[in-house]
């Protein structure tokens, strides 16, 4: 008898709260398809199927964080459901029910509804994981190979033990809840909702002018001290804004029904008219009932938007070009000791990597090398560092690398002779350009921040004084191309500020850093393997026994490396950007749809009355849609608002690394999210209408 009371008691339930057992639902399927990903591995190459793993070990660790915030956000919302049946609870006592028997009919409903939303969770996810699959591959530039259906065990336990411990949860607090409440509260549960809780208006502007100025306050902190990205320093004051902004929405959220009364009986003209009295007195109540829900919300929407936008421009950053990060089949290097005798010049490194052992010539169809000069081996030289442009120019500093020069850490300056820049040129397909006997230009390709920098110096006049020499620079005086890529690297590791002058400016100079890049005359993959030879080399032994007065070799990259750290990477940074994103938006979408469903059916005696006072039911449903409305922008304003300035730390963050354009990216992934939560919204709405509806019908009648 009970259980068939409960059964009857999910069903409507259901009916009336679909938007619940939905999201449960998509919270499963979500869960076991990303937590798949592993058994992904098999359908990829060998390098996809090594990142693919690593993910999901990452997102394994993920996953139980998004649960437990998901799982708060259930159990607050299963309270509102609760909440709306207190009388019921009590009818079924007042009927003779003892109160085991009705917390046994709860927990069999919990059960049920939590058994159909992890079967149709799981449904949905295995079906997702399919799909997932191919998208994992195009995330990675990799093929699926010998597909076939597949079904997680892992993935089904893990989501299955959060899940779990979520239900069990929320079953306790409602037992709990349930005991601590008499039965004439249960009774009277409806009347008690009735009532209209607005904070006094001290209270209010004390509150309001407190929230507003703590989240000003944490607004000009970030856009004065940036993200921590320069210097484990910044940490701690990162944090201190991160909690003022905290409070602060706290406390604004805690004024807004107050706010929202105080202006709508200023209106006197408009708070009269119609039935604007009753719509504000409720919006009101709704909000100030709400406000730390309401609040947590927001913030949790902030951090959604916030990782997921962030994640996508920085997946942006890190796919750059190859053409211009990584121009060349391989690349090494050789760094000179301090002492190095300048008679003896730049080595010659192919040379020096056959003497060691590895022909790197058989798999060559063409080489060159640059070398790079110590510029205070170089008369005047001294002197020559970003801070000495700036200080000559009057064009500040970019920065990060502002903040190093403030650390005492400030990048050198490098410096190469025409010679070498005009292989650069010709290994890029480029013509040549002539310095002249006294110009100079500079080479970048780490940000546009950086590369306006030295712009900026060159359109000073700013003169170099180099070994007995004035060099002016020339009429195209940055080269941000594929041929100011001294060698392979992925993204940011490119030229951070190099100066090309003539090979006259640096006679008797000591070499400070020599580049060998090449092109392969075999395919890429036996290139690299050789490459990877040089490179056992370079980490070897061999530095180690070599000639002190040999410089260190290094192998810096293939471009096969660098395609795979820069897919791989961004393939990362993608997978975990929508996951966390996604699940935050829609669990704090479905908690707002919750209390908003919740709302309307508790507020459903007072729409009757309007129906018996003669209100147009186009009228009430306005105020209903005002209501709910309203309650949905709140959040989502606030949350915008602090993304707004976050994201354009992120963005300064992303030039940093020599990624333009990637406001798009943001744009186009915050409107994917604001749609999810306007989708919410307009279902929301529409079954608060159809319940309201419903319920005055009889009154019409």
């Amino acid at each position: 008898m009970l259980a068939k009371l409960a059964l009857g008691n999910v069903r409507r339930s259901a009916r009336d709260f679909a938007i619940y057992f939905v999201t449960l639902a998509l919270g499963v399927a979500v869960f076991y398809a990303f937590n798949s990903i592993g058994m992904q591995a098999g359908f990829l190459d060998d390098y996809a199927s090594q990142l693919v793993q690593l993910i999901a070990q990452i997102v394994s660790g993920i996953t139980v964080f998004l649960a437990v915030v998901l799982g708060f956000l259930m159990v607050y919302a299963n309270s509102y459901l609760i909440r709306r049946r207190k009388r019921e609870m009590g009818l079924y006592q007042v009927l003779g029910m003892t109160r085991g028997q009705v917390s046994l009919v709860l927990t069999i409903e919990t059960l049920l509804a939590s058994a159909g939303s992890l079967v149709v969770g799981f449904a949905l996810g295995i079906l997702l994981s399919q799909l997932l699959v191919f998208v994992t591959a195009a995330l990675f530039d990799d093929a699926v190979r010998n597909f076939t259906f597949r079904v997680s065990g892992e993935a089904a336990l893990l989501t299955l033990e959060c899940f779990a411990v979520m239900f069990v949860v929320m079953l306790l607090v409602n037992l709990v809840s349930l005991r601590r409440v008499s039965l004439s509260d249960l009774m009277g549960a409806e009347r008690a909702n009735e009532r209209i809780k607005v904070r006094g208006l001290p209270a209010t502007v004390v509150l309001g002018v407190a929230g507003v100025a703590l989240v000003g306050l944490a607004y000009w902190r970030l856009t004065r001290d940036g993200l921590p990205v320069a210097s484990t320093d910044q940490y701690q004051g990162f944090l201190v804004t991160t909690a003022i902004v905290v409070v602060g929405t706290v406390a604004l959220f805690y004024a807004l029904g107050g706010v929202i009364l105080a202006l709508g009986r200023g209106a006197r003209g408009a708070y009269y008219r119609g039935i604007n009295m009753f719509t504000v007195r409720q919006l009101a109540s709704r909000v100030n009932t709400v406000s730390l829900s309401s609040a947590v919300i927001s913030l949790i929407l902030f951090l959604a938007i916030a990782v997921s936008a962030s994640g996508f421009a920085m997946c942006a950053a890190f796919r750059t070009n190859l053409d211009v990060s990584a121009p060349y089949d391989a690349s090494l290097s050789a760094y000179y000791p301090d002492d190095a005798d300048p008679s003896a010049g730049e080595r010659d490194l192919l040379a020096l990597v056959e003497e060691r052992g590895v022909d790197l010539g058989s798999v060559t169809r063409s080489s060159f090398q640059v070398t790079s000069y110590q510029p205070s081996s170089i008369e005047g030289g001294d002197s020559l560092s970003f801070s000495s442009l700036s200080q000559a120019s009057g064009v500040a500093l970019p920065g990060y690398l502002q903040t190093l020069a403030e650390q005492g850490n400030e990048r050198p300056v490098e410096v190469i002779g025409q010679s070498g820049y005009d292989a650069l040129r010709r290994a890029n397909g480029l013509p040549e350009v002539d310095l002249g006997d006294d110009g100079y230009l500079f080479l970048c390709t780490s940000s546009k921040d950086t590369a306006t920098f030295f712009q900026g110096v060159a359109d000073a006049g700013v003169p170099i004084e180099l070994a007995g020499m004035t060099l002016h620079p020339v009429d195209v005086p940055v080269d941000t191309g594929a041929s100011a890529t001294l060698q392979d690297g992925t993204a940011g590791s490119g030229a951070v500020g190099v100066i090309v002058v003539p090979d006259a400016a640096l006679a008797g100079a000591l070499p400070k850093i020599t580049y060998l890049n090449l092109m392969y005359s075999v395919p890429a993959e036996q290139g690299d393997a050789v490459a990877s030879d040089a490179g056992d080399l370079a980490w070897g032994d061999a530095n180690v026994d070599a000639d002190p007065s040999d410089p260190v070799l290094y192998y810096e990259a293939s471009r096969t490396e660098c395609r795979y750290a820069s897919v791989g990477i961004s393939g990362t940074v993608a997978y975990l950007a929508i996951y966390i994103g996604f699940v935050l938006v829609v669990a704090s979408a479905a908690i707002l749809a919750i209390q908003q469903l919740t709302s309307a059916s508790d507020a459903v005696p007072s729409y009757r009355l309007l129906s018996e006072i003669g209100v147009p039911r186009p009228m009430a449903l306005r105020s209903l849609r005002t209501q709910i409305a309203a309650c949905f922008a709140a959040p989502l304003v606030v949350a915008l608002a602090h993304s707004a300035v976050a994201l354009a730390q992120v963005i300064k963050v992303v030039r940093a690394v020599g990624q333009e354009g990637v406001g798009a990216y943001v744009g186009a992934s915050v409107a994917v999210f604001v749609a999810v939560y306007v989708a919410y919204f307009a279902v929301t709405y529409a079954m608060a209408r159809g319940l309201v509806c419903a319920r005055t019908d009889d009154a019409r009648a």
